[in-house]
């Protein structure tokens, strides 16, 4: 299931940084890609939409934190708990 929220980040965030999907992956520095807030921003928003999770305001702050897409994925699936983790529609 890993892979599939691995892909789901990497995808959403090659879109919102106008980059093709294949140069990233999940050791991607983000400062490499140039992702801003407003990318993370709509990353959490579609991620509570698909998975109906909600972030916590200190969760957010913690993507901003984040150094690599890798670091992105580990935080984003403790949030909608793996456990519970179904493919997207």
């Amino acid at each position: 299931m890993m892979a599939v929220l691995d892909d789901l980040v990497i995808t959403t965030l090659a879109a919102a940084c106008n980059i093709e999907r294949a140069q990233l992956s999940p050791e991607t520095g983000l400062d490499e890609i140039g992702l801003d807030s407003m990318s993370l921003v709509a990353l959490v928003a579609q991620l509570e939409a698909l998975y109906g999770c909600q972030f916590e305001s200190e969760q957010v702050l913690g993507l901003f934190e984040a150094r690599r897409i890798r670091d992105v994925v580990l935080l984003v699936g403790r949030v909608v708990g793996m456990g519970c983790l179904v493919e997207p529609a």
